[in-house]
């Protein structure tokens, strides 16, 4: 079986070379002749793969015979009705169209491609990547009263609300970030209100999973995700979490976790005030069927069984 993926970022590429450890021949962002499936990763990566398979026919008449798979994170659907975006979209969708399979990362994008765009699909890379986290993991004194973020600085991941729960307290902050828009606005509320905070542009691996082993509590207050990975990364590091009460939590956390309330500052600031919070043990368990070498276990049945 001969396998390409096409993946912008190496988190799409972690199955594929758990693939390779396990005897199947996988590139990466090429096609070989005797391909036999391609999965595009995501959105960016979609476009790659058609943009390659365009520039081969033109170079040398190559035409792919294999399978397309379009694996979907998400679809933001507060963008499909901006018409900045619209062209985007409307492209996305007829890659996806002409794809042999869809698979996504949660049942909750697949929900949301069959209710937006009525397009079904297999839920399949449910993957976070342990062995990240593994090679970076070490025994640390947690800090006493310090809250840990992380993700993009744009609006749904919801920052500002954990900066406006902890006005007045001595709790301290960190949010670690890797790009959006909202950096400077961040920085200008903790002056604002006084927090005891820091903000973090683009660190390394190695830097996040040590404020993750730190960190007296992980909050989480996403409005929107399509796998959410840093509450996983969070649990795996032996840190409790606080995160939203939204369906991809629920899906991957169950009651394992301490879910608050979207845009509800009072109730987060009460948890916080108050600890209340579930140990990160029940939650980590929860997580062993989502680790690369479990998914990758999924992706070769779900190969098995549509190559045949």
């Amino acid at each position: 079986m001969n396998i390409s993926f096409f993946s912008v970022d190496d988190y799409g590429k972690i199955v594929g070379k758990e693939l390779i450890k396990r005897g199947y021949n996988v590139v990466f962002d090429t096609i070989e002749d005797n391909t036999d499936i391609v999965f595009a990763m995501c959105c960016p990566s979609t476009y790659a793969l058609y943009l390659y398979l365009n520039k081969r026919m033109e170079q040398d008449n190559f035409h792919y015979k294999g399978k397309v798979v379009s694996n979907v994170l998400d679809i933001p659907y507060w963008r499909l009705d901006d018409s900045r975006f619209q062209k985007y979209y409307d492209r996305y969708r007829e890659m996806i169209n002409l794809s042999d399979h869809v698979t996504t990362i949660s049942q909750t994008t697949s929900d949301q491609l069959k209710s937006l765009w009525n397009v079904d699909s297999d839920v399949l890379f449910t993957v976070f990547n342990n062995k990240k986290l593994e090679t970076y993991m070490k025994e640390k004194t947690r800090y006493p009263s310090t809250i840990v973020c992380v993700g993009r600085f744009s609006p749904p991941k919801n920052f500002d609300s954990v900066i406006r729960a902890l006005k007045g307290t001595s709790w301290s902050l960190k949010i670690i970030g890797y790009g959006g828009t909202e950096l400077t606005r961040y920085r200008d509320l903790i002056n604002e209100l006084g927090i005891f905070g820091e903000i973090l542009f683009n660190p390394s691996d190695e830097y996040v999973v040590n404020e993750l082993c730190r960190a007296t509590v992980v909050v989480h207050p996403s409005l929107f995700e399509g796998l959410s990975l840093v509450p996983k990364e969070a649990l795996y590091c032996n840190a409790p979490v606080l995160i939203s009460d939204i369906p991809v939590h629920r899906e991957y956390h169950k009651d394992t976790v301490t879910y608050i309330t979207p845009d509800d500052i009072n109730d987060l600031r009460d948890k916080i005030i108050n600890r209340k919070w579930k140990s990160a043990a029940l939650g980590k368990k929860e997580l062993e069927q989502y680790t690369i070498e479990k998914t990758t276990d999924k992706v070769e049945a779900w190969l098995l069984k549509h190559l045949k």
